[in-house]
């Protein structure tokens, strides 16, 4: 289940788009992610996700099965996903017709925006009254 503690996520036009709010890192989900991602929030099992998956794309389940349990433990490792008691099979989105061909899922991750993402304005101001953020130097993004 997303990490609602620890994450913001929205889903707009396609994608979806999370954003941690300790570590100032930004993510994008997109085309079969995003199928997993709704089949997470959903509180669907690993064994529905893969096998809607399987089925929505005429596949095998062998054949994605280590592909979709790497994006969940890609997704789980950077905090964004918790482990939840099983409830079920959770709401499985309608993929009989779905638009886009199967790619295996990715985590699009960006730290290009972290110090501004984590500033704290009322603790981190000088003495004019201004946040001051850190100065690093990140790469603009990376695919894990």
């Amino acid at each position: 289940m997303p990490n609602a503690a620890r994450i913001i996520y929205e889903e707009i036009e396609g994608e979806v788009i999370i954003i941690h709010s300790q570590t100032g890192t930004y993510y994008n989900l997109l085309d079969t992610a995003v199928l997993i991602w709704q089949m997470i929030a959903s509180g669907c099992t690993v064994d529905a996700m893969i096998n809607a998956m399987a089925s929505a794309y005429k596949m095998p389940a062998e054949q994605i099965h280590h592909e979709v349990l790497e994006f969940i433990r890609q997704l789980h490792d950077e905090a964004i996903i918790i482990e939840a008691p099983a409830q079920g099979t959770g709401h499985i989105p309608k993929l009989e017709n779905v638009q886009v061909a199967y790619t295996p899922p990715q985590v699009r991750i960006y730290a290009d925006l972290q110090d501004l993402l984590t500033i704290d304005p009322i603790h981190d101001v000088d003495e004019s009254g201004w946040p001051n953020a850190r100065i690093t130097s990140n790469d603009d993004a990376r695919t894990v």
